[in-house]
């Protein structure tokens, strides 16, 4: 995630796709391990 600066912007203010993809690909990822965590702790399945 490049945190230099503006997240979503280049220097003309135009939306940084490449930045966006990343940054919401890393945030798919991070709750999808969440959610097959809680998954499981419901489900009571002992694997």
């Amino acid at each position: 995630m490049n945190k230099d600066g503006e997240l979503y912007f280049t220097d003309s203010k135009f939306v940084d796709y490449k930045n966006l993809r990343a940054v919401i690909g890393e945030l798919y990822d991070i709750f999808d391990f969440i959610y097959h965590i809680a998954s499981e702790y419901l489900s009571g399945d002992p694997n």
